[in-house]
């Protein structure tokens, strides 16, 4: 019995402190030969392509060049990267990167001295 409450506190610790981060890429069909050619170098979060035109509104609305990259940390953005007027993204993979580990690690609480 003690085993399994051992188990079921471990289990519920590591999902209560886990974080999920996304990588949203929005992109659409006419524009396919302007995609992000980098975006399978990235690593450490989840990495789902939508297409931007059968989006809701309210994402047309906040999404204003495509291609766009989004980094999601437990739903809510952390950083926007979008295309500029030749419609390509300029960002390097290493930023991306850099943006997804930062976010991934744990946040510290300043000491009060």
């Amino acid at each position: 019995m003690k085993k399994i409450l051992i188990l079921i506190l471990l289990f519920l610790s590591t999902h209560a402190f886990s974080q999920k981060i996304t990588v949203l890429y929005l992109n659409t069909p006419w524009n396919s030969r302007n995609d992000y050619k980098d975006l399978n170098e990235l690593y450490g979060a989840d990495i789902l392509k939508v297409d931007y035109d059968i989006q809701p509104p309210s994402v047309k609305q906040a999404v204003r060049s495509i291609p766009a990259i989004i980094v999601l940390k437990d739903g809510r953005p952390v950083a926007t990267w979008q295309a500029d007027i030749s419609m390509k993204l300029k960002v390097r993979y290493e930023t991306v990167q850099e943006v997804i580990n930062n976010a991934k690690a744990p946040t510290r609480r300043a000491s009060t001295n």
